[in-house]
């Protein structure tokens, strides 16, 4: 029986990821990182099959002792904690094989916050692999894709260990797990208390449903658990866009979400102002990366290995459902 050590299993992502891979691969042996007993109850609650550990990403002994013990470790957690990767790969190479499933983001392609700007640059997880592995380390997430694929890591594991980066675009949709909804943006224009771009609101990024993603993480898994890592690729290779074919530009999203909460009255007006970089980072440090940058990415490393989106673009999930 195979051992799974997961991290994030409460998260929008990890729930819903952990809900597609107990379904498909129902024998797995999984153990679930919890950062309380309150945290740990709400995994055993949603998946009594899953024994759960108290501790966090900077439990490095722990992390450790859990990645030696593991065939293989997936992480959903937060994507900017050098420190729980080098434990990962160091607990791995203790073991002496193994896979390790990173969580990035298209964040890493963030340009210049203007909104201003619709990049032309469409990144592809092929075409563009040698340039998306050496951008700087001044990039978003940048420093833990590092030490995941051992370029920074000091004793580099052994070719047994592998390891794969899954960079999702912006996610949507109602998860499986226990945190069934991502409210960013919805967030975001509340605190605002009106909807708002930075400059024309162009700039684009790349979208993914939540059981879309969930899937390309269950076929990843999957080759894992064949033989030699099956038909996937791995290690210098082993970096894989979580995008559908679908973008978005800022203005268009925001003024979908800022309808829906005038219409229910969470705010007073459809209409959105334009705030300038050094306004929207009153809210958040992250917000005018977010708000005005370009992320545009494809899946083809995914597609290779038959993964496909299937389910409501965007727009029409903020304009159907509930959200």
């Amino acid at each position: 029986m195979s051992k799974v050590f997961f991290l994030g299993a409460t998260g929008f992502v990890g729930g819903t990821v952990l809900r597609h891979i107990t379904t498909a691969y129902p024998t797995l042996q999984i153990t679930a990182l919890a950062r309380s007993p309150e945290k740990a109850s709400k995994i055993t609650s949603a998946f009594p099959n899953i024994t759960t550990v108290i501790g966090d990403l900077d439990s490095v002994e722990l992390l450790e002792t859990q990645a030696a013990n593991a065939d293989i470790v997936i992480h959903t957690a937060i994507c900017d904690e050098p420190g729980y990767a080098h434990a990962v790969i160091c607990g791995l190479e203790k073991r002496g094989d193994g896979y390790f499933i990173h969580t990035s983001g298209t964040a890493l392609l963030f340009d210049e916050p203007s909104g201003n700007v619709l990049s032309e640059k469409i990144w592809d997880d092929i075409k563009d692999l040698k340039q998306l592995t050496s951008l700087p380390e001044t990039a978003i997430h940048r420093p833990v894709e590092k030490v995941t694929t051992c370029i920074q890591y000091s004793r580099r594991a052994p070719p047994s260990v592998h390891t794969a980066i899954i960079s999702p675009g912006k996610i949507y949709g109602f998860g499986t797990g226990p945190d069934k909804l991502t409210t960013f943006f919805k967030d975001a224009l509340v605190a605002a208390g009106v909807g708002f771009k930075i400059g024309a609101g162009i700039n684009t990024n790349s979208t993914v449903h939540i059981q879309d993603l969930a899937r390309l993480y269950t076929i990843i898994v999957g080759e894992a658990l064949k033989p030699n890592g099956g038909a996937a690729q791995w290690d210098a290779e082993g970096y894989y866009f979580g995008v559908s074919d679908d973008e978005i530009s800022v203005a268009d999203h925001v003024s979908l979400q800022t309808k829906k909460l005038a219409a229910s009255g969470v705010l007073s007006s459809d209409k959105m102002e334009v705030w300038p970089a050094e306004k929207v980072v009153e809210l958040h440090p992250f917000f005018p990366a977010v708000f005005g940058s370009n992320a545009r990415a494809r899946a083809s490393r995914g597609k290779a290995l038959g993964w496909k989106t299937v389910e409501k673009r965007l727009e029409e999930w903020l304009s159907e459902e509930d959200a």
